[in-house]
């Protein structure tokens, strides 16, 4: 399968680009818009420690993450592990926001985002799959 070995990286890149867009995204709003970014999911910052906990957490951790995977779409020895750090993190948002679900309820607020979380997690291990396939052929060979 000659194709697989041809098309796994670019099919990495591409899940590792829109893992590092969508954590991209979620950082800078939470850095730049920090209260408004909290008043939207019905959170509400009333002290400058707060709005600076909300600017880290929400926003200097997944920018980091996005930095990441961004660079590590740029070479080819280190797609594995962008692809692991992005479905690390979105499939632990997905449990830890399952949970809340069933802990909380919520269900109809949370089912847009859980399908992104597990749709991305899901493409990160299927780009990692094929990419340690890839890995193994050329070995192979």
């Amino acid at each position: 399968m000659p194709e697989l070995n041809r098309l796994s990286p670019y099919f990495a890149r591409t899940v590792l680009v829109l893992g590092a867009a969508l954590l991209g995204m979620i950082a800078l709003h939470s850095i730049i818009d920090p209260v408004g970014t909290a008043a939207h999911n019905q959170i509400t910052l009333r002290s400058d420690f707060a709005v600076t906990v909300q600017q880290v957490g929400f926003g200097a951790f997944p920018l980091g993450a996005a930095l990441f995977a961004l660079g590590s779409a740029f070479s080819r020895k280190s797609l594995a592990g962008g692809l692991t750090l992005v479905a690390a993190l979105v499939l632990t948002a997905v449990l830890v926001r399952l949970y809340g679900i069933l802990e909380h309820g919520g269900l109809a607020l949370n089912l847009r985002p859980l399908a992104g979380e597990f749709t991305l997690g899901a493409l990160s291990l299927m780009a990692l799959w094929f990419e340690r396939l890839a890995e193994r052929r050329r070995g192979a060979v």
